[in-house]
């Protein structure tokens, strides 16, 4: 008993001290379960292969870009070099509020023929240590399921 009293009022200090530090009204020690802490930030890039019709096409370039675009606010589109990045969203929500403590951003590749789309979620997530760096399962599933939904070819 008096083991889960230490525990509860050393939590109780670290959330106060993390309080104190963030200047955020809520008391969070961890980030989303969709997010994964990762070290090498080409761990996390998925692969869409191309339908032949949507080869090398300004037509596939406005899809992709369209469908980030209803999602995400766009930051960085370089149609030249197959390069399309979106602004950071703030996408995780508690008690009906978004959190400042969390961040990610899509990161969209093309290779030279545009035969395959590489797509990469980036995630942030404020700890007590500062900004860890990661990506968010979910919405790395949504996007690559979106884009792959509409350009993707089928592998059986």
């Amino acid at each position: 008993m008096r083991v889960s009293r230490i525990h509860a009022l050393l939590g109780l200090i670290f959330c106060i001290g993390a309080l104190t530090q963030l200047g955020s009204g809520t008391c969070q020690t961890a980030g989303p379960k969709s997010f994964v802490r990762t070290f090498d930030d080409s761990s996390n890039w998925r692969i869409v292969e191309i339908k032949p019709e949507f080869h090398g096409g300004d037509k596939t370039w406005r899809m992709i870009v369209d469908t980030v675009a209803e999602s995400y606010d766009l930051e960085v589109i370089e149609k030249d070099s197959g390069y399309l990045r979106s602004a950071w969203k703030y996408t995780f929500i508690k008690n009906q509020t978004v959190s400042e403590n969390y961040r990610s951003r899509v990161v969209i590749k093309l290779n030279e023929g545009i035969t395959q789309v590489k797509v990469k979620v980036e995630s942030n997530w404020l700890s007590s240590d500062g900004w860890e760096i990661g990506y968010d399962t979910v919405l790395l599933e949504d996007i690559y399921s979106d884009i792959q939904g509409k350009l993707g070819r089928t592998i059986r």
